[in-house]
């Protein structure tokens, strides 16, 4: 029997009425995204184990059955959550570019996903990994832009990258899916979309990989090119699927080939070691005192990981303000509103925060007038 471990999870109204009723029933907190971990029932919680995120659209326990990455789970031994995409940001990414340091939304939340499943579930940080087909798929592309430093390794399937201006933080592991005749993400480009040629150029000089590559079937229909290794062991590698459409690989279909099968050998092929350890990096970037009424101190801070903790006000060794703060991925503004009888004079601030991954403490000196 299978067993499914619900995310923690707050009733929110407008998300509740946005989501399918044959979606996820289980909602979070934060994120906004509901999601649902499948954890296979022989897997223990004593040693660290790997992820696989797959962002879904629509009807994700459809998905769940089309791709049964939970079957390659219970067969590989690693943790697969569901997250149901409800905004996606791939058509202003392609249309503007975008600034990697102030991702939008849709990145923020799935980096929220990761850093509550990997604190809940024992999973290695560094083994980390986003897979999905058609949107999905170029999701989990704009994730390895993005999400580099959650992320060791990324499997589209039937995917483009849609970022102009994506340059992943550190090397990321890809494992690409494409079939010749894929209407929807053409194999040879078209429609505005770079080739998959063009695509694994850019991945292997994201990665530093050498320019030769080896090849072998993996079907009767199916070719695996692979160039590695690349820098901190990372491999860049396409199953190119001749004929094949825009769909799942399976056995059965012209594949001839199981796409979870074969992504779960991938994620196991990625060794934690051969990836650097993420860790939690913050700083403060500017601070801001208003002399208005109320008087305020705002505060921008950069982050390399979604974190939460709480900014205090000091004077000497007593606390004067304290509130809880939450540090999105690249850029956050906290806003300090500070009470009426607070004298005017030098604060100490201080902002700790913490991740799966880490702590960070960040302090300045504030003046603050009357």
């Amino acid at each position: 029997m299978r067993f499914r471990v619900p995310a923690f999870a707050t009733a929110l109204a407008l998300i509740a009425a946005a989501v399918p009723s044959a979606a996820l029933g289980a909602r979070s907190s934060t994120p906004a995204w509901p999601y649902t971990v499948y954890r296979p029932p022989s897997l223990s919680k004593a040693s660290p184990v790997p992820l696989v995120v797959v962002p879904a659209y629509g009807d994700v326990q459809a998905a769940e059955a089309t791709m049964n990455l939970d079957g390659a789970a219970d067969h590989f031994g690693f943790v697969v959550v569901w997250a149901q995409i409800l905004k996606s940001y791939n058509d202003v990414v392609r249309t503007n570019g975008e600034d990697p340091s102030h991702p939008y939304p849709d990145m923020v939340d799935l980096g929220s996903v990761i850093d509550q499943v990997v604190a809940a579930e024992n999973i290695d940080p560094s083994r980390v990994f986003m897979t999905g087909m058609s949107a999905a798929g170029t999701l989990s592309y704009r994730a390895g832009c993005v999400l580099a430093g959650q992320l060791a390794g990324i499997a589209p399937v039937e995917a483009v990258v849609e970022n102009p201006s994506c340059h992943p933080s550190r090397p990321v592991s890809l494992f690409a899916t494409n079939g010749t005749a894929d209407p929807a993400s053409p194999y040879n480009g078209g429609l505005g979309f770079p080739s998959v040629a063009t695509i694994m150029g850019l991945w292997r000089g994201f990665d530093s990989c050498p320019g030769s590559s080896t090849s072998k079937p993996i079907s009767s229909t199916s070719m695996l090119t692979i160039w590695g290794p690349c820098t901190g062991g990372t491999v860049v590698q396409v199953a190119t699927v001749n004929g094949g459409g825009h769909g799942w690989p399976g056995i059965n279909g012209i594949a001839r080939f199981d796409g979870a099968t074969e992504i779960g050998s991938f994620v196991m092929s990625v060794r934690a070691s051969s990836q650097a350890t993420v860790t939690l990096s913050a700083k403060l970037v500017s601070i801001t005192v208003g002399a208005g009424k109320p008087r305020k101190v705002v505060v921008r801070l950069s982050s390399n990981l979604t974190a939460t903790g709480r900014a205090m006000l000091m004077l000497g060794r007593k606390t004067v303000l304290s509130r809880s703060v939450r540090a999105a991925i690249g850029s956050t503004t906290v806003t300090l509103v500070l009470p009426a009888r607070l004298q005017k004079g030098t604060y100490q601030l201080t902002v700790n925060l913490s991740s799966p991954s880490g702590t960070a403490t960040l302090r300045r000196a504030v003046r603050v007038p009357r």
